[in-house]
């Protein structure tokens, strides 16, 4: 069962939240998949007959970390065989920080853009959202559409392709119609409920996947499937 998001930095490493991954055994029962989008055909799913292409599993995990009081949580993990994609994500280099992470929450709306795979959907993007508060040191707050399944996700400028934040926690997704047994997304104002955490990709100690970069440009690839914590997305 799919519940979490990564994406591509090279062929064989891949980012995503520190609670998709527990461990080193954890990671190794996982199988990252490639490519679940709409059009992907239903027919593989149900009989989970994917193109050795397609997926592959964890050859190990380079870093951890999570902390629920610190609120850091991601993870870097290195896959047993390379995905192959036209262009991959990039993490944002010390002077990009120094000149654009610090004034984050002046960036256009437009700007901004997260994929991934809410309620372990094919993958969705989410756009028009803004960031609501970016004074934590670990991490900032968005107020997007994002759901369980998301966790991991990246946040990135679509422009250039650098990754700014994680997605790793936010409000709870759905609520109970009143009277019914059936859910409903839960709906709130930009500036009420408690909106949605981005953990900062400069937390990523980048020396230590220095011998497994040797891709360095920038775009859009993604996926996963992982398991989630609490009400992290």
């Amino acid at each position: 069962m799919a519940d979490c998001t990564a994406f591509l930095i090279s062929p064989n490493l891949a980012v995503t939240a520190g609670h998709c991954v527990f461990s080193e055994m954890d990671c190794e029962h996982k199988v990252f998949l490639q490519g679940f989008s709409k059009s992907y055909p239903a027919e593989d799913l149900l009989q989970k007959s994917f193109s050795p292409k397609a997926y592959s599993t964890c050859a190990e995990v380079l870093i951890r970390e999570k902390d629920r009081a610190s609120g850091i949580d991601y993870a870097v993990v290195r896959f047993d065989k390379d995905f192959s994609a036209k262009k991959y994500f990039q993490l944002p280099s010390n002077s990009t920080l120094n000149s654009t992470l610090n004034s984050l929450s002046d960036l256009s709306n437009k700007s901004l853009m997260i994929m991934g795979h809410p309620s372990k959907l094919p993958l969705k993007f989410t756009t028009n959202f803004s960031v609501r508060n970016n004074d934590h040191p670990n991490y900032f707050v968005l107020n997007s559409d994002t759901f369980q399944g998301n966790s991991g996700s990246p946040v990135f400028d679509k422009e250039t392709g650098v990754v700014y934040g994680i997605v790793v926690r936010g409000e709870r997704d759905y609520v109970q119609n009143e009277g019914e047994t059936c859910l409903r997304p839960k709906v709130c104002n930009e500036d009420e409920c408690r909106g949605e955490d981005a953990v900062r990709t400069s937390l990523i100690d980048q020396s230590l996947l220095k011998p497994y970069l040797t891709i360095k440009t920038l775009g859009l690839s993604h996926n996963t499937d992982s398991t989630k914590d609490g009400f992290e997305d």
